[in-house]
């Protein structure tokens, strides 16, 4: 019951003038709890949606390829909150946060100012958040590919130094994705310092594989983990680059990067990842369905 009134709480307070992104961002650091706060998350995040949408605060953004759709909303702190593969959705939140310096916590970028938003046909997306008082803005491009087995979700961000002074930035990208629209089975794997690897279930049904470019300075993998960037001074993420090769975590997982950077006056750095989802093609899919034939043939021959 406690769960419902702070769904409806949460609409209200989007009714009263409060920010659509404010008030997502207190509902998802509860989803961290588990799995039945996330759901109830799922669903605050519509009605919150619905009557953001209502009142004419939502932008929304939905690019569109074969076989592929994902979603942006550009002033929620849930960023791309559905990437729809073949008819499931795979990913429950990727976004941005930053800081400057260690003094104090991290923000997500869609607190700044959103000063550019622009749709170039269905696959291309790009976003411009600005914050005048720190000197900085921050480019997003989305770029959605689509096919029959592969899919392909690229994103450049450049933080660029628009003020006077030098910038000490830390910039972290988070990614809690929920392959095949479930999140207790998946296993997300850092394959090397700028690559990471998640799959979905005992059969690996579905999978995405993320690489990084410059090879990030921390990366994380693990349970979910947001709030300790945002709610936590000077939180930097728990591996450095070149180590934990091959860590893994099971479950509701989560993993993000991080880049540390000056950036002088007028100068600017950049980043790109590219996540690539795979479903298995009908001859794997069949062979596989043989396979647990066989296997359950052969578990009961043995009784």
């Amino acid at each position: 019951m406690r769960g419902v009134t702070r769904i409806f709480a949460v609409a209200i307070h989007e009714v009263a003038g409060y920010t659509m992104r404010n008030s997502i961002e207190h509902v998802f650091l509860l989803g961290e709890v588990g799995a039945m706060r996330k759901n109830l998350l799922r669903f605050s995040g519509f009605l919150v949606f619905a009557v953001a949408a209502a009142i004419g605060s939502a932008q929304t953004f939905t690019l569109t390829d074969t076989n592929t759709s994902a979603r942006i909303v550009a002033n929620s702190t849930m960023g791309l909150d559905q990437w729809n593969i073949l008819g499931v959705d795979q990913v429950f939140s990727n976004t941005y946060m930053w800081r400057v310096g260690d003094g104090s916590t991290a923000d997500y970028i869609q607190n700044l100012t959103l000063t550019n938003s622009s749709q170039v046909g269905n696959r291309f997306l790009d976003l411009t958040y600005t914050n005048n008082v720190k000197g900085f803005a921050i480019d997003i491009t989305y770029v959605l590919t689509g096919g029959l087995t592969s899919f392909d979700l690229a994103e450049i961000v450049r933080v660029r130094n628009i003020g006077n002074n030098s910038l000490d930035f830390r910039l972290f990208q988070y990614n809690d994705f929920d392959l095949n629209n479930t999140s207790a089975n998946d296993t997300v794997t850092r394959v090397n310092a700028s690559q990471v690897s998640q799959v979905d279930g005992d059969f690996s049904l579905n999978m995405v594989d993320q690489g990084a470019t410059p090879v990030p300075g921390r990366s994380q993998v693990g349970a979910l983990f947001a709030s300790s960037i945002t709610g936590t001074s000077g939180y930097n993420l728990d591996t450095l680059a070149g180590n934990g090769l091959g860590q893994n975590y099971s479950g509701d997982a989560a993993y993000g990067f991080q880049w540390n950077k000056i950036i002088n006056p007028g100068q600017s750095f950049t980043i790109s990842t590219d996540k690539v989802a795979a479903v298995p093609e009908p001859a794997s899919m069949a062979a596989l369905a043989l396979g647990a034939v066989a296997l359950l043939r052969r578990r009961r021959s043995k009784k």
